[in-house]
């Protein structure tokens, strides 16, 4: 990583309150799962193709003797069954997995958008009512700079005229 990208992650780091950097720590190990889903959904096609396309398994996997005993030597067309029933089931599992993930990414990304316009109103809120004008009119060029107008005469005199 440069270090114009490194200082723009420190920035973004440096901006987020600590609730909202636990938040992201917390989705970026649910990523990491999420990654782990998606390579072991990848990784069981070629088991789950050979159990298709291949009539004895026991036979050509001697390696898979000991399994095959513990699951009471099944046939052929249960062992198919099974292999596809996980299958399903782990893709169910990733899919499910994957759908909260989003919607956890897209809850916290929306938090913190919400979070920081709330601070920009607050701030802005809070500046002298004159500052704003100063900065709308000094943002198109072309316009003669004028001094921004008075506030209106009831904001001058308080409220109800105090």
């Amino acid at each position: 990583m440069d270090a114009m990208n490194a200082s723009t992650a420190r920035k973004i780091w440096d901006l987020l309150t600590p609730v909202e950097r636990r938040s992201a720590m917390a989705l970026l190990g649910l990523m990491v799962i999420g990654m782990v889903l998606e390579t072991l959904g990848a990784g069981l096609m070629i088991p789950a193709i050979t159990l298709l396309t291949q009539s004895d398994v026991a036979r050509n996997y001697p390696a898979l003797q000991p399994a095959l005993h513990a699951l009471g030597n099944p046939s052929e067309q249960t062992l198919v069954i099974g292999g596809m029933l996980a299958l399903v089931g782990v893709y169910l599992i990733k899919t499910l997995f994957l759908a909260l993930l989003a919607w956890r990414q897209t809850r916290c990304a929306l938090g913190v958008q919400a979070q920081r316009s709330q601070r920009l109103f607050t701030l802005s809120l809070r500046r002298p009512y004159t500052c704003r004008f100063i900065r709308v009119f000094r943002g198109y060029p072309g316009l003669p700079v004028a001094p921004p107008p008075s506030p209106p005469p009831f904001l001058e005199r308080g409220v109800g005229g105090i």
